[in-house]
């Protein structure tokens, strides 16, 4: 844990405490020197890396409409998250002013004169799988803080307006590190200022049971392993038993269908498609997942054959990329596990479904290049 602050007595309003910190400095016209106080709360060493940036009078003030927060300019971005989702939130920014000026009003107009005009860019990007290291952290931040880095190395998710609320959701992703970014622009000066970055890994380096450094011992999730395949075991033997009882073949094929249909649908939704806004909307998304559900059985029940041999093909290889992903970390699993968070969790709808697509899901998908 780390303080931050420009004073050396502590302020509520002009200093920081926690990682991922940053404060802005508002010069003097006859100032030449800025000083910043920085201070560990841990008994043990602590790494920090610090990163001063220079703006002019142009360029946007990240947090300078803060009403939320306690830092009077506040260009921190503060993130939540738990299983389903992790949502970022930040304050709006004002437009930028010569030293020695009044800060311009930030509510009383909402023309081209006022900070109305300012749109914000939200960047994701994605630490490397599995290396859960300070040093790879910390070199990786460092891409993520200026306004030429950001735009190069990660991916713009949305762009926001003064009208939107300055909160963005995203699919949580437990043991990957990701590096989220918030790029102000003043679209009428081409002018742009990068806020703090921030940074999680969705899960916790000081829970005591299944913190970050656990990710790969799955002891107990043996467990529910077989559970898992005794029940669907029992589920394929009582199929099997209807056919050979009732020699209802259709029956058979059409349960079958659904799965390869469900898995189909969640492929679709795995793709950009899924973060499109009209699937925000509970009806529009579960309907369309339906259609796209039941089409699949629907085309190939005149030919069974064709059928039984795309759901053993698919299903099979989709099973074995969930057995993999128990011991070790693949991005493809969430091809099905957002679905289900989309359907165990009413406030997964308004996330951003991205994942990286890295080592460990390239050797599991041997026709990427």
């Amino acid at each position: 844990m780390t303080l931050l602050s420009l004073l050396q007595t502590l302020l509520p309003n002009a200093s920081g405490t926690g990682t991922d910190k940053g404060l802005v400095s508002i010069l003097r016209p006859e100032q030449s020197m800025c000083t910043w106080h920085l201070e560990t709360l841990d008994p043990e060493p602590v790494q920090n890396v610090a990163i001063p940036l220079s703006y002019s009078e142009s360029d946007p003030i990240p947090g300078g409409c803060n009403l939320e927060f306690d830092v009077d300019i506040d260009p921190n971005i503060y993130l939540e998250y738990n299983f389903f989702e992790t949502t970022i939130k930040f304050a709006p920014a004002n437009l930028g002013y010569a030293r020695g000026a009044d800060p311009p009003s930030c509510d009383v107009k909402t023309g081209l004169d006022s900070r109305w005009r300012l749109q914000y860019d939200v960047y994701q990007y994605f630490l490397p799988e599995n290396d859960l290291s300070e040093e790879v952290l910390l070199r990786h931040l460092q891409r993520m803080a200026e306004v030429p880095q950001v735009r190069a190395n990660a991916v713009k998710v949305v762009t926001l307006t003064a009208d939107d609320k300055t909160s963005v959701s995203f699919s949580s992703l437990r043991g990957q590190g990701v590096i989220y970014n918030v790029i102000v622009r003043d679209p009428l000066l081409n002018t742009s200022t990068a806020y703090v970055p921030t940074h999680t890994y969705a899960c916790s380096f000081e829970a005591e049971e299944g913190n970050c450094s656990s990710l790969g011992e799955y002891v107990d999730f043996n467990f529910r392993l077989i559970v898992t395949a005794f029940a669907g075991s029992i589920g394929g033997i009582f199929l099997v038993a209807a056919w050979w009882r009732f020699g209802v073949l259709t029956l058979c094929m059409l349960c079958v269908g659904l799965v390869l249909g469900f898995l189909v649908a969640s492929v679709a939704f795995f793709t950009p498609l899924g973060n499109l806004k009209i699937f925000r909307v509970d009806a529009v998304f579960w309907v369309t997942f339906s259609c796209i559900a039941i089409f699949i059985p629907v085309v190939f029940m005149g030919c069974l054959r064709i059928l039984n041999i795309l759901s053993c093909g698919f299903i099979g290889s989709y099973s074995v990329v969930l057995a993999v992903n128990s011991y070790l970390y693949t991005s493809l699993s969430y091809i099905a596990l957002n679905i289900l968070r989309r359907a165990l969790h009413v406030d997964f709808r308004r996330a951003f479904m991205n994942v990286p697509f890295q080592t460990n899901g390239k050797t599991l998908n041997p026709r990427t290049k």
